[in-house]
């Protein structure tokens, strides 16, 4: 069975090392992986499988001596590929290497953190004011209760003295003064 040899990465159209281990960048990241199979027995016959632990489910089949991932997320993962000989034996070893994709900064724990504690400062925010604005109408409107309340005393002083007034009336002639009937 063929040997395989990782030949290049891409990260973002940027060549970088094949390490084990290496931080790639932030995410999502385009990365492009090229691959061979030295052959001297029906180089075209060598056929190629990989898979990135961590992405792909299962092994997948490549078409060429190539593969590129689109938008990867952050995490950890593990690039392998396997090679199959003219025979139909895949290389046990295969070749690999693994990397990690930071989160972008908007998306780290600190950020999340500073999200929750703008949250929470905006929601005391609109508490806050919002206590403020019905405290105020509240004295405002007890302000207007005791206006109100005066004027209906100094209204219920006027009509009592008025009735007191109509009941001397009522009950006393005007000219004499005495009562007028009992």
């Amino acid at each position: 069975s063929p040997h395989v040899l990782i030949e290049r990465v891409a990260v973002n159209g940027r060549t970088v090392p094949v390490e084990d281990g290496q931080r790639l960048g932030v995410s999502p990241v385009n990365m492009t992986v090229a691959f061979t199979a030295p052959s001297f027995v029906a180089p075209q016959l060598v056929r190629f499988r990989y898979r990135l632990y961590g992405f792909d489910p299962d092994w997948i089949d490549a078409d060429g001596r190539s593969i590129r991932y689109t938008n990867l997320p952050a995490g950890a993962y593990r690039f392998a590929v396997q090679a199959r000989s003219a025979q139909g034996l895949w290389s046990p070893a295969g070749a690999g290497f693994s990397f990690v994709l930071r989160p972008p900064l908007s998306q780290t724990t600190l950020a999340y953190v500073l999200y929750l504690v703008i949250g929470f400062l905006i929601a005391w925010g609109v508490l806050t004011f919002r206590t403020r604005s019905l405290v105020r109408r509240q004295q405002e409107l007890a302000e207007v209760v005791a206006e109100r309340t005066t004027q209906l005393r100094m209204e219920k002083t006027a009509l009592e003295a008025a009735r007191r007034e109509l009941h001397i009336q009522a009950t006393h002639d005007s000219l004499t003064g005495l009562f007028n009937r009992a």
